[in-house]
Order: C-alpha cells, then structure tokens, then sequence
C-alpha cells in the first residue's frame, strides 16, 4: 500500500453557497432543463426562488456573473448543438430549443460558439 501523498492544494474546496441557495439553485437549474425548450418568463423562475423579478435578477447575476437570459441562452445552445451533431436541422435546433427566431438563434450561436450554426454543424456531420 502508499502512504505518501501530496495535496494538490493547501485548503480544501469550500462551497461558498449555503445549503438554502445551494437548493434554490438546484430548483432553478431544474426548471431551466425541464423548460429550456419552451418560453420562460421571468416571473416564473422567480417565483421558484421566492424573489421578485427584480431581486431575482440581482441574485443570480451575482451567484453565476450572467443575467439570467445569458444563462438561459448559453443552456439552450449547448442543447441545439447536441441537436446540431445529431444530423437534424438547423431550424429544428432553432425552435426545439426554445428560441422564437431563427435570426436571433444564429446571432446567440456565435456570440456564444464564436461560430455560426451552420459551420457548427458542417464540422460535426
């Protein structure tokens, strides 16, 4: 058997969320993927958090340093680039995602890929 080893790091990793926002990032994250698909309104997702709109916002640009949109885009396009490598249609990426156009789909692909859909998934296929 070894019996040396080495700390990678000094410390050990200390989650700086408490077990409360631990569960109501859990329950926000939950209801992103069980509705990333379709459209979310604000109020809904502050709701589950027990927030107003506005401290909503505060809040998880504070936990995660995105609006609550860039987060939400950024999910929905790690999901249409999924649909993308699967062989399915750029429009089809577009609308099962929860995206309403298809214009704004592409400009939100490449702000976040740093590349648009279609060489996204000419490169995959």
């Amino acid at each position: 058997t070894v019996t040396e080893f080495e700390l990678l790091h000094e410390q050990a990793y200390q989650n700086k969320f408490s077990e409360r926002e631990q569960g109501r990032l859990r329950a926000i994250y939950n209801y992103v993927d069980q509705h990333y698909h379709q459209k979310i309104e604000l109020h809904e997702v502050a709701k589950i958090s027990n927030m107003t709109k506005e401290a909503y916002c505060r809040y998880f640009k504070k936990v995660s340093n995105y609006t609550f949109i860039e987060f939400l885009n950024r999910y929905r396009i790690s999901q249409s680039k999924r649909i993308l490598m699967s062989g399915k249609s750029i429009s089809t990426a577009c609308y099962e995602t929860g995206f309403e156009s298809l214009s704004y789909f592409s400009r939100v692909f490449k702000k976040v890929t740093q590349e648009n859909p279609r060489d996204f998934r000419k490169r995959y296929l």
